[in-house]
């Protein structure tokens, strides 16, 4: 910066005022502006060619030079024209470093990058963190030498995101304010919309159905979904979506289109996407539904930035015969898929599907590494039951062997009311399966089913109407109560009258405590929370309800809920939301625990 004519260097002044002294031209004569302590100047004075000077005219207390003579300089010389002044007052702090950011952010430390104090003779800077939600900074590190512009902070609680500030200190422990502040850590506790419905694609039909969570390498979300769309030159369409929260960014990325779908006019309700990720080497997959009768795989190394995709399902000569529902899982480098197939059984056969009465059933695959193909294995049925329906779910107990939970028709020919009876089944594949329980003769039109393991123990929460209290598709939860033999369901406890349907998700944390999110969808309204609704218990007996938050999304809501517990046991949950009169966005919500 240039320096102000007549600055007197080499001397130090303790207190001083400043007076600027003004021409318009070099042989006009020196005309006094007096420039107060607040640093006000005439904004009518004439600039032309001014000059500016700094003159002492008496001495002030320190403390009502609150500004500085050299701040005072800089506004005189501001204001007619000039360019600044390179001097500090003695005494005075050293300016504050800028541009500080976070350069990586991780479960296991943060790491930071800032600009130097323009001041000379600075000797370290103290670097500070606030934990988000509170409001006290406190001391992390004090990075020694003025040229360390970086430093890791490897002190983390990685459930934790926190703020950042730096400050500069010179040779005379004289302390900066502070620099901008930037942000990092995981998603914040609460609801918040992670893919809002788009405005600038046409019109959209539902943005965010289907949608299926797992988390990433730091334990923050990552969500697969879909958007439907209509548009007039081609009809509905929809696409498969990527989008994960950016620890470093401290927001949700920009969602991601891995695949067109074609029209998913489908009639089951079920979820037509399935995400997980392989903790053992990071990889994703996502297992979906194309048109209605193809299945396909999308694996990415890369963090969800590019996906191979490949076909999947067991195609007969290229036959339309519908599949559906697929659910993976990886874990130890192998991947395993199940999904509904409307004609599987009699393609084994060498039969038609209109010529055989047990043809449905549901498909499971298994791949050992990366690429290679898949073996297979098709669902049996139990006494008295055939087809099986397009409702299932697959899960890897401790060992990363599968399980798969499925529900299956009444075998053909019985009268009523038996011929409306529903069976829920367990299979793990290569044994035979057992019976869960089934609808005592009631008819389904639609179920669901949730499945974990407690160790190698299978557990399952279910939507069935049953001709057992309470009745009207209500809430359930089995278990096994010696190796193969299922107990009585357990009737989950109803919010009022209201009615959760369809979609439930059960998840389990290291204690084996259990949690149920369920898509509240129907009643009076009149119970006490709002949507989804969320059953806990610590024995998988006893059951409290509750919600994520009555006051954001008091009305029906968790339409493709899906959940996932993080290491510090605490969950994390997405569902599709679609309330326009809420103060939540529609699109994919998502909710972590506080």
């Amino acid at each position: 910066m240039g320096r102000i004519p007549h600055w007197p260097t080499g001397r130090s002044f303790e207190v001083l005022s400043c007076q600027a002294v003004v021409r318009a031209h070099a042989s006009n004569p020196w005309v006094p502006r007096f420039a107060e302590l607040v640093g006000k100047h005439r904004p009518d004075e004439e600039r032309g060619e001014g000059e500016v000077r700094m003159v002492r005219r008496r001495t002030w207390m320190s403390d009502e030079l609150t500004t500085g003579c050299a701040r005072l300089a800089l506004l005189a010389l501001t204001a007619f024209g000039g360019s600044g002044c390179d001097e500090e007052p003695a005494g005075a702090p050293p300016r504050a470093p800028t541009d500080l950011m976070v350069t990586m952010a991780s479960g296991s430390a943060i790491s930071l990058s800032w600009t130097a104090s323009a001041t000379p003779g600075v000797t370290s800077y103290h670097l500070e963190r606030m934990p988000v939600g509170t409001s006290t900074f406190m001391p992390v590190a004090d990075v020694a030498g003025g040229a360390t512009l970086i430093y890791s902070d490897a002190s983390i609680d990685p459930s934790a995101a926190y703020t950042y500030r730096v400050r500069a200190v010179d040779g005379k422990e004289l302390v900066s304010e502070p620099s901008n502040e930037d942000t990092a850590g995981p998603p914040p506790a609460g609801l918040q919309v992670a893919a809002a419905t788009p405005t600038d694609q046409g019109t959209v039909y539902r943005y965010g159905v289907h949608t299926s969570l797992a988390l990433d390498e730091n334990e923050d979300p990552a969500i697969a979904y879909v958007g439907e769309f209509s548009t007039s030159s081609s009809g509905d369409t929809a696409k498969l979506y990527f989008v994960r929260w950016n620890r470093t960014d401290y927001r949700w990325g920009a969602p991601l289109l891995v695949d067109e779908l074609g029209g998913l006019n489908l009639n089951h309700p079920n979820r037509q996407v399935s995400l997980a990720r392989d903790v053992n080497n990071g990889r994703y997959g996502i297992a979906y539904t194309v048109g209605y009768d193809q299945i396909w795989l999308a694996l990415s190394g890369d963090g969800g930035l590019t996906w191979a995709k490949e076909q999947i399902d067991l195609d007969d000569a290229g036959s339309d015969a519908e599949t559906s529902n697929p659910s993976l899982a990886m874990a130890n480098g192998e991947t395993h898929v199940a999904y509904w197939h409307w004609c599987i059984k009699a393609w084994q056969e060498d039969y038609t599907c209109a010529s055989v009465n047990d043809s449905h059933a549901v498909v499971y695959m298994h791949r050992a590494g990366v690429s290679g193909s898949f073996t297979f294995a098709i669902s049996p049925s139990l006494p008295q039951t055939q087809d099986a329906k397009p409702w299932l779910d697959m899960a890897l107990d401790e060992n990363g062997e599968p399980g798969i939970a499925y529900f299956l028709g009444a075998i053909f020919g019985l009268g009523s009311p038996d011929w409306y009876n529903v069976t829920l089944a367990f299979w793990r594949p290569g044994q035979t399966a057992s019976l869960v329980t089934d609808s005592v003769n009631q008819q389904n039109d639609t179920s669901s089913v949730s499945l974990v393991f407690l160790g190698t123990r299978p557990v399952v929460a279910y939507h069935l109407g049953r001709e057992a209290p309470p009745t009207a598709n209500d809430l359930w939860l089995s278990q096994p109560t010696d190796g193969s033999i299922w107990g009585t369901p357990l009737p989950l406890p109803r919010d009022g009258s209201d009615i959760t349907i369809w979609y439930q998700s059960l998840a389990t944390d290291s204690a084996d405590n259990a949690f149920i999110a369920a898509y509240f969808m129907a009643g009076s309204g009149n119970g006490q929370f709002g949507g989804p609704k969320i059953l806990r218990s610590s024995d998988l007996t006893s059951w409290t309800l509750s919600s994520p938050d009555a006051t954001l999304i008091p009305d029906f809501a968790g339409e493709y809920v899906d959940t996932a517990y993080a290491g510090n046991d605490k969950l994390n949950m997405v569902f599709f939301y679609s309330n326009t009169g809420a103060e939540l966005d529609t699109g994919v919500v998502f909710w972590r625990e506080p």
